[in-house]
């Protein structure tokens, strides 16, 4: 949608503010990330334990993001499955284009 939008040199639906092209770039960099099964597992792991990295300890998010990326993970990390998936399995989790899903338990 935001493709058409500004392919039709309408931007009014995000402000005048919104470089949509930027943020476009932005949204398929962050689609590129890179990351490996273990990298995966840490994240998983620290936002399992409050955001303290299980490995090092350090407190590398605050608790009141941490509860934000769960909460966002849990409403829509599974894509158009999300409600399902919250209903069903009741777990934070993030489905990616790699066919990995991460899947979160708060405290354990």
């Amino acid at each position: 949608i935001a493709t058409v939008t500004l392919s039709s040199g309408i931007n009014a639906e995000y402000g005048d503010d919104v470089d949509l092209k930027e943020t476009m770039e932005l949204y398929f960099q962050m689609c590129s990330v890179e990351t490996s099964i273990k990298t995966a597992a840490v994240m998983a792991g620290t936002l399992a334990n409050g955001g303290r990295n299980v490995f090092t300890g350090d407190q590398v998010l605050t608790e009141k993001t941490t509860l934000q990326v769960l909460s966002i993970m849990f409403s829509c990390g599974m894509y158009d499955y999300s409600g399902e998936w919250s209903f069903n399995v009741g777990l934070p989790a993030k489905s990616g284009v790699s066919g990995l899903i991460t899947i979160v338990i708060p405290d354990r």
